[in-house]
């Protein structure tokens, strides 16, 4: 398996996991004078990873044997950390999990459409259609209930299916993807450029005060809000194909799903242990994240989607 891995996109999820960290730090025991960087990092972190989950969608033959796979890699770890949460504190991060899993049975429901419908613009119809309806659903905010917000993660589905989409449609219909598929060195940073200076301008010129995926709601248009999305996942991308591998980040994207699973729990009991040592709390919750991954994969392979607790062994794929 990890003969076949693309070594930069697990570069490109560790970014993404790092910037997800630093959010959620950044909100709980943060600094005020990074609070409007982290405003519009906002419009990267989930994007990207909705982006980047879409480059590996496969429908694997059967719509059985899809859900099987997605129930073991989404829903087991998801529910699992629910349920802890109702006992221990609540982990706000897992609802993307949940997200994730409606993006993909939206994306495959899609991708089934196509077959009925044959045509080259079914498919990106069908996202944009999705992704606009739902950006407009009324959004979770205010909601304390757990079990009610499931239905505002599937309007976040909805809303980011379109970066979904993206991210098939490199790996699908381009050999962008490709390790070897590179610009010139001066494109590559003027592109990166150019991305980063239009997150930064969406980030500063829309309102950015009370967004938020996880509930669905936005204070600037679908228009800024997809443009600064799309913008920063070619800047990681292009970014992580030029530096192609940096250990510690490369190994915690290698294993994003874990450092989502854990990080806001480490944050949380560092942060009670340190209050007044906010810099010492993030380093170690980076550090801590080392062992937690080693152990997890190693004994607890099932709830951290490393291994198929559901067999897939007698499906066809």
């Amino acid at each position: 398996m990890g003969r076949n891995r693309i070594e930069y996109i697990d570069l490109a999820k560790g970014i993404c996991m790092v910037l997800v960290v630093l959010g959620h730090f950044q909100e709980k025991y943060g600094y005020v004078q990074f609070q409007e960087l982290n405003c519009t990092l906002s419009y990267v972190r989930m994007p990207l990873y909705f982006f980047l989950s879409g480059i590996f969608f496969k429908t694997y033959g059967s719509f059985r044997y899809f859900l099987t796979k997605k129930t073991n890699h989404l829903v087991i770890p998801y529910l699992v950390f629910l349920v802890l949460g109702f006992v221990t504190f609540r982990n706000f991060p897992i609802w993307f999990l949940s997200s994730l899993f409606y993006s993909n049975i939206l994306f495959y429901g899609c991708k089934r459409l196509e077959k009925l419908c044959p045509g080259k613009y079914v498919l990106p119809v069908a996202c944009i259609v999705l992704s606009v309806t739902g950006f407009y659903l009324p959004g979770g905010q205010g909601c304390d209930n757990q079990l009610v917000e499931q239905v505002y993660y599937m309007e976040t589905a909805m809303t980011c299916l379109g970066f979904f989409y993206a991210g098939y449609a490199m790996r699908t219909y381009s050999d962008i993807i490709q390790p070897e598929k590179k610009l010139k060195l001066g494109y590559d940073i003027l592109l990166i450029a150019v991305c980063v200076g239009l997150v930064a301008f969406v980030g500063w010129y829309y309102d950015y005060s009370d967004t938020g995926f996880r509930l669905n709601f936005y204070g600037y248009s679908i228009i800024g809000m997809y443009s600064a999305g799309l913008a920063g996942c070619a800047a990681v991308v292009v970014l992580s194909k030029l530096l192609r591998k940096i250990p510690y980040i490369s190994f915690i994207g290698r294993y994003s799903i874990i450092v989502l699973l854990t990080h806001f729990p480490l944050i949380y009991y560092v942060g009670r242990v340190l209050p007044e040592e906010r810099l010492l709390t993030i380093v170690l919750v980076f550090l801590l994240e080392i062992p937690v991954i080693l152990v997890g994969r190693r004994y607890f392979p099932y709830i951290f989607a490393q291994k198929e607790l559901l067999p897939l062994d007698r499906m066809e794929s």
